[in-house]
């Protein structure tokens, strides 16, 4: 912070001092104006050298500062780039993961129909000071994650469409078309795995209308086996700062 403010008061006394240079300039041009005939061409010729050697100066300067300001901060992207890369090949899933102990998660419960779950109730339930749910199957496998911001957007387009909201259930989220590759939005990996590879899987995952911020933690790095964390898009920044 410091420095920032540093760099910005050397930049604004460099700015106002190429104004005063150039402002002294034009008024030596306007005083050659009042010389004699005779001595006009010889201090016009002197004047106008000394001014272009200081403008050229300031000229020169400022871009030469761009250039290098523009280097210095690449260079800084590049570095913050490996140093990141690093850090989070270096941290284990298991270190960094939220372990299913700490997660706050909907289980499906044997022989009930998805259309049981009201989308509604889930909100008020699970919703309320979180901002996404990990659904798993009765093995504690992983169904899907719905995040709060899905299920609002899709009541709201039920709604627009004359379906009554109250109604709304998880069946119709899930088989929704246009959602239900959106739910589906998530990874698996190992927990002996490194943050590089959970984030390597969240970029791959993510494209076109998904997004992907969870991978999910396994005992063999599939959705065939029960969910033992959860790492999630937060949990990989926080590890990412140098």
């Amino acid at each position: 912070m410091e420095e920032n403010k540093l760099t910005n008061s050397l930049s604004t006394k460099r700015f106002w001092l190429s104004i005063i240079i150039i402002a002294i300039s034009l008024l030596l041009l306007l005083l050659t104006t009042n010389f004699e005939d005779e001595k006009w061409d010889t201090a016009f010729t002197a004047i106008v050298g000394l001014v272009g050697t200081w403008v050229g100066t300031v000229l020169a300067f400022y871009f030469s500062k761009e250039n290098f300001d523009a280097a210095s901060a690449s260079t800084q992207k590049l570095v913050d780039s490996i140093t990141t890369r690093d850090k989070l090949n270096s941290t284990l899933v298991k270190d960094a993961m939220i372990p299913i102990s700490k997660i706050r998660f909907l289980m499906l419960e044997k022989g009930k129909d998805l259309k049981n779950y009201l989308l509604k109730e889930l909100k008020e339930q699970y919703l309320t000071n979180f901002n996404r749910l990990p659904v798993l199957n009765n093995d504690s496998t992983i169904h899907c994650i719905i995040h709060k911001s899905l299920i609002d957007e899709f009541i709201a387009e039920k709604a627009i469409a004359g379906a009554v909201a109250q109604d709304l259930t998880l069946h119709d989220l899930i088989n929704s078309t246009n959602y239900s590759e959106k739910v589906k939005g998530f990874s698996t990996v190992k927990e002996s795995g490194s943050l590089i590879t959970a984030k390597v899987l969240m970029e791959n995952l993510t494209k076109g209308n998904i997004i992907c911020s969870d991978v999910f933690v396994t005992d063999d790095g599939t959705v065939k086996t029960k969910v033992l964390g959860w790492i999630t898009n937060v949990e990989i920044a926080k590890h990412s700062v140098v």
